[in-house]
């Protein structure tokens, strides 16, 4: 596989992370950007303890 064949290949894994990250941050609530960062909403366990740890 020819290096242009495997930065094609990451394409659709860069989208998906990019299209998880932008839901995740706009379907914060309020409270969380007010600085509640308990009121965080993630179900992926290591986000959800990452953004409960800014």
């Amino acid at each position: 596989m020819k290096k242009r064949e495997k930065l094609l290949a990451l394409i659709p894994v860069l989208w998906a992370s990019f299209f998880d990250i932008t839901i995740t941050i706009i379907h914060q609530p309020k409270e969380y950007w007010n600085g509640n960062l308990t009121a965080a909403n993630e179900a992926n366990p290591i986000g959800n303890f990452m953004m409960k740890r800014a």
